[in-house]
């Protein structure tokens, strides 16, 4: 998995969060999966005044990045003011993510979140909000199969050392199915860059060979899709059970100050 630029797909509106509730919706109730009429009966109860706090819902997840926004405004580019507003966001893809189309579920989704914040504890990594997420990857080249890839993306204060950026890429170093799996930016003032790790948007990413640049020689690059129905449900089915308190991960910051910032929106503390 080659890791995309950082700020490349923006932060989407209610109105089209709307319309792939209402698309994943159809998916899940065209689906025979166990399981999958339920879940599209709760997303359908979602509304301003009763949020369904699902994370298959886009509804929700627009407002879980907007909470998720403010959280990082207070906890990490506040304090940052302090060290010259330095910043940066961090990608973290674990080859341990990386599991078969039938494959993806909950405990995929630990096992990433787990490894994420015991490396950063370990190596000593300054305060960060991270977020899971999960894509569907197929390589058109053949060079692997298709499967998905659960990874982290995290929001941090100050910036990262030579040092601890070289051991973090000692502990996750490439493997046949992740060629990059450690990217560390910098942060600007680009509000787009600091929603980036809690994004609502799901994705299939499809690595193509471009035969046809005049200038270049044939080379591998990912284009993004929507994902196939079945896997839009085998998704949701995951991200339902999961919960926004196992996808929001906390490094260095005490989670009960978390908890009161959020006040009345229970993120941490509500679900399905």
């Amino acid at each position: 998995m080659a890791i995309h630029r950082i700020g490349v797909m923006p932060n989407i509106s209610h109105a089209k969060a709307s319309l792939a509730q209402q698309r994943l919706i159809g998916q899940l109730l065209r689906s025979e999966t166990e399981g999958a009429a339920a879940v599209a009966a709760h997303l359908e109860t979602c509304g301003p005044a009763t949020p369904c706090h699902s994370v298959a819902c886009p509804i929700c997840g627009l407002v879980f990045q907007g909470a998720a926004f403010d959280l990082g405004e207070h906890f990490i580019r506040i304090p940052a003011r302090e060290i010259r507003n330095r910043t940066h966001l961090l990608t973290l893809v674990p080859d341990i993510g990386c599991v078969g189309p039938d494959e993806l579920s909950v405990e995929v989704f630990e096992r990433v979140g787990a490894e994420t914040l015991a490396a950063l504890e370990q190596l000593g990594f300054p305060p960060a909000l991270i977020s899971l997420e999960a894509t569907f990857n197929e390589d058109t080249t053949g060079r692997l199969p298709p499967h998905w890839c659960v990874h982290s993306h995290g929001y941090g204060r100050d910036w990262v050392g030579a040092a601890q950026e070289r051991d973090l890429k000692d502990r996750f170093p490439p493997s046949p199915w992740v060629r990059g799996p450690v990217r560390i930016d910098p942060l600007d003032q680009r509000i787009a860059a600091q929603l980036y790790p809690f994004k609502v948007e799901r994705f299939r990413r499809v690595t193509v060979l471009v035969t046809d640049h005049p200038t270049r020689r044939p080379y591998r690059d990912t284009i993004y899709r929507p994902l196939r129905p079945d896997q839009a449900v085998r998704l949701a089915l995951v991200e339902h059970r999961l919960g926004f308190n196992r996808r929001l991960l906390i490094h260095g910051i005490e989670e009960e100050a978390i908890r009161r910032h959020l006040g009345g929106l229970g993120w941490l503390r509500d679900g399905p």
